[in-house]
């Protein structure tokens, strides 16, 4: 299965912002991964530790009914949520982001005498959906659920003074199917502009087979980015 580049969806991302609602989002952090590695014996390794790596995204946010966009076209849909005030109410503060990313999910270790580290970089598209809840003065809190798609593009394990390509390692070359959740605070500048904050935490999810080594990745971010807004 070809995995699509992020320069090759990067386009679809920008043309899709285009909506009168939504908001462009970038942002750039820090990851914190844990390996969550068990032998074909089924005993989980400790002397893998967590290790820092970069994370980038670029992405599209909005709310699931857009009301004035709603209020401005007739249709079956639109005199449905019409006449259901309150849930049509609910909805407007569900939102929904579809991303791309980049990560870096890193390890280090020890095992008698011998220091290794695993230096791995990631693309990936996100899907994250959850509350909006405004504030006063411009702040806002995001919750989110989120799925993703991660497909290593590079990786090496460093053991003492030796290199091994990772690329060939299907525990990592394989895509990474992760699921987590995101908080975020978002404080609204003027009318184009947002400043944000967000703590990441998501997990893959590879099954553990009997007499089979399994790998897992655990990576927690904290990011700080921009939304910028379409001008009317």
């Amino acid at each position: 299965m070809k995995f699509i580049s992020f320069l090759q969806l990067l386009p679809f991302i920008l043309i899709s912002y285009s909506g009168q609602s939504q908001q462009l989002k970038i942002g750039l952090g820090n990851n914190l991964t844990s390996y969550q590695f068990t032998n074909s014996l089924g005993i989980l390794n400790t002397n893998l530790k967590p290790s820092a790596g970069n994370h980038l995204l670029i992405g599209i946010e909005r709310p699931v009914i857009d009301t004035l966009s709603l209020m401005s076209k007739y249709s079956k849909l639109a005199f449905y949520l019409g006449n259901k005030p309150n849930f049509t109410k609910l909805l407007t503060y569900l939102n929904y982001q579809i991303d791309l990313n980049y990560n870096q999910f890193n390890s280090v270790g020890d095992l008698q005498n011998y220091t290794f580290s695993y230096q791995t970089n990631f693309i990936g598209i996100q899907f994250g959906f959850g509350p909006q809840i405004n504030l006063k003065r411009g702040y806002s809190i995001q919750l989110k659920t989120q799925v993703s798609l991660n497909k290593m593009i590079h990786g090496i394990q460093e053991l003492n003074t030796h290199f091994v390509d990772l690329n060939n390692n299907s525990q990592f070359s394989n895509i990474q199917f992760m699921t987590g959740y995101e908080i975020g605070i978002t404080k609204k500048i003027n009318n184009l502009f947002a400043g944000y904050i967000s703590y990441q935490s998501s997990n893959s999810s590879n099954k553990k087979i009997i007499g089979s080594p399994t790998l897992n990745f655990n990576p927690t971010c904290i990011s700080l980015g921009i939304k910028i807004y379409p001008s009317k």
